[in-house]
């Protein structure tokens, strides 16, 4: 050591500034205790660091939209149907699928029946209504929607398999994975109950369609038969007077009645009727009467009425509780893989390793440069 210090003092009496790298090995290598004992207290406050921070972690699930139209047959029963229910092709299902996985509100309603059942159990005090919209808005930002750079959803703009990806992150390992999965099929189950709540509201307009135009033909046959009763009932009533009680032809009319003159300027009216129905008597009148008074409407070809009535019962046989369908396919869940990111341990321990060594160099250094100054000063007192 003293031989390394009249080595630095002599370059210093000649004013020259070098370092000689083997005298700088040599320092080093005499304090290196103190060297590995600075680098190993840094990597150990790394490591006390590490142990105290929540490790952050992330799941991934793909989903990709159907290769077939799961809404076929719900398009077929339409078109059969002739309902207004607009086709539905598997794009438009799967836009349907990523406007409700987007949607804040279906996120909520998850955070509110998953997450906050979570966070609750683990907190000491009840939550304020400000405290769970602050961790709803966190949860919500950690879960993203992979988009492009024009903002989009990555969703095939040609008609082609659309695929996009869902991330979350947070700090429960064996949870966020089961969440990102169920909110997934969350959003799935309310993309279908939505399509069906359309087609059963179109098959629920169509039937109260027709129902309404059954019954108005129903009505409109009544009112034609209460018409016709009305005509065969003054009818009568003018056979049974002037003693028509057979037909009668037209040819042989004025043989056939044999009124006085007052009776025929008193039914003058009656025989003005526009139809000849009671030239037909009064026994087949009665007989009119009498079919018409018990006619019933399956008995009669109402204009429209069996069409409807045939119609109706169609639609009133579909059944969509049996009909099942998926707006998307999970091409990757999120329970599969699980991804610690922060911290990075790896990363953290190997700075804190160069970190400790250049503090144990830089402070082996600074404490010879101190000796040096204090060897000197006290040569110059000398």
């Amino acid at each position: 050591m003293m031989q390394q210090d009249r080595r630095i003092n002599s370059y210093e009496k000649k004013g020259d500034v070098e370092i000689n790298l083997i005298d700088v090995f040599c320092i080093l290598l005499e304090r290196k205790k103190v060297v590995l004992g600075i680098a190993i207290a840094v990597v150990a406050l790394a490591f006390l660091y590490l142990l105290s921070v929540n490790r952050v972690y992330q799941v991934e699930t793909t989903i990709i939209q159907t290769a077939v139209n799961e809404v076929e047959q719900l398009n077929n029963l339409a078109a059969i149907g002739q309902l207004e229910f607009k086709v539905i092709d598997n794009r438009a299902l799967f836009l349907m699928f990523l406007g409700n996985i987007n949607s804040r509100a279906l996120r909520k309603e998850f955070f509110d029946k998953n997450v906050l059942e979570v966070i609750d159990s683990d907190s000491e005090q009840k939550l304020t209504p400000f405290q769970v919209n602050v961790l709803f808005k966190d949860f919500s930002e950690r879960l993203i929607t992979l988009q492009d750079d024009a903002g989009d959803a990555l969703v095939g703009a040609d008609g082609g398999d659309g695929i996009v990806l869902f991330k979350l992150e947070g700090v429960e390992q064996g949870k966020i994975g089961i969440w990102l999965d169920n909110f997934v099929q969350m959003a799935n189950k309310k993309t279908v109950d939505d399509v069906v709540m359309m087609f059963n509201n179109s098959l629920r307009s169509k039937i109260a369609l027709l129902n309404y135009e059954i019954k108005k033909s129903q009505e409109q046959h009544e009112f034609m038969r209460e018409e016709q009763l009305n005509r065969l009932n003054e009818a009568y009533q003018v056979a049974n007077k002037v003693g028509f009680d057979k037909f009668i032809s037209t040819q042989n009319l004025n043989q056939s009645i044999s009124l006085s003159q007052a009776n025929i300027k008193n039914d003058r009216e009656e025989l003005k009727l526009s139809s000849p129905d009671y030239l037909k008597g009064t026994k087949v009148l009665l007989a009119e009467i009498d079919v018409v008074k018990n006619r019933k409407f399956g008995d009669i070809n109402l204009i429209g009425l069996r069409k409807n009535q045939k119609q109706l019962a169609v639609l009133s046989k579909i059944n969509t509780n049996n009909i099942n369908f998926d707006s998307m396919v999970v091409e990757l869940d999120a329970k599969s893989k699980v991804i610690p990111i922060r911290p990075n341990r790896k990363q953290i321990l190997i700075v804190s390793v160069f970190i400790g060594l250049f503090c144990g160099v830089f402070y082996v250094f600074l404490m010879h440069g101190v000796a040096n100054i204090k060897g000197r000063m006290s040569n110059d007192e000398v």
